[in-house]
């Protein structure tokens, strides 16, 4: 059975054996029973606090140099949330982000980025599931790999335990997201075939179908990008530090590219006295 139900079976099993009867249909954290809270708090000392957060994917956010993960949250309606308290930071770390504004800049807009990401890709895939039209069929796939791909590389680097692995699946969550977006405008499978591996031609074509982007900024990420083919066979390597900088880059074009779908309004809610540093606004000819 997976972690995140068991909460669903053990709660009222306990309940039942104590004789006090099946506990409410709710999360453990909306509960405000004394014993199910007690009995979530074990839970979350047996396997970990991580392990029951109602995430659906993950992100990263960099703390000098250091990748650890964003967990974005299931979010039903509107409510109000602390953005850090679903990221693997600690307390100290939270605490010296929110003491320099720079720092809590850089750190805000990744966390919005991971939150668009991943609730952009997961409406992205609601409003592409179950279509007869074989574009729509094609872009929820390619979705689908872009998603995995990304959660993969948010994981890496925050171990940094493989620097080259974490580059290829960030850079596949960048095309496959590109080729869902031009799939879901039409675009069939022998032209998003000759796209290749090729960031040039993946920002020809996102200009050709889109309007709505940052380009600048896009732009800047998809030309500098290393090439898949020499990280992959060895010829072109990129340090942790650089590899988490291209995950955090990457998270940034995934997030811009799923925007339009998204459901977050973490980053529509800074104020005029936050402005994005990074990835940086430039063109190959800077």
């Amino acid at each position: 059975m997976p972690l995140r139900q068991r909460e669903w079976e053990i709660i009222p099993l306990a309940r039942e054996r104590l004789g006090l009867g099946k506990a409410l249909g709710r999360s453990i954290l909306a509960r405000k029973d004394l014993l199910d809270k007690k009995l979530g708090a074990i839970l979350r000392e047996i396997y970990g606090a991580p392990a029951f957060i109602g995430a659906f994917g993950l992100g990263v956010v960099a703390f000098r140099g250091v990748g650890y993960l964003v967990r974005p949250p299931l979010i039903f309606g509107t409510v109000r949330i602390d953005p850090f308290k679903h990221t693997d930071l600690t307390h100290l770390q939270v605490q010296i982000i929110h003491s320099n504004h720079d720092l809590y800049e850089s750190c805000i807009f990744q966390i919005g980025d991971a939150f668009d990401c991943m609730s952009g890709i997961g409406n992205f895939l609601t409003l592409h599931s179950s279509s007869k039209n074989t574009h729509f069929n094609q872009a929820y796939q390619l979705a689908t790999e872009a998603r995995r791909n990304f959660v993969a590389a948010c994981t890496l680097a925050s171990t940094g335990l493989d620097a080259r692995e974490c580059v290829l699946s960030a850079f596949l969550a960048i095309e496959l997201s590109v080729k869902a977006v031009l799939a879901s405008n039409g675009w069939d499978e022998k032209k998003l075939v000759k796209l290749s591996h090729k960031p040039d031609d993946f920002l020809i074509a996102l200009k050709s179908e889109l309007e709505m982007l940052d380009w600048p900024r896009v732009e800047s990420v998809l030309t500098s990008a290393p090439n898949f083919v020499n990280v992959r066979y060895g010829k072109e390597a990129l340090d942790e530090r650089q590899s988490l900088d291209f995950v955090i880059s990457t998270q940034y074009v995934v997030a811009e590219l799923m925007r339009p779908h998204c459901s977050s309004q973490l980053l529509q809610s800074l104020g005029d006295e936050f402005s994005r540093k990074f990835p940086l606004a430039r063109s190959k000819e800077d």
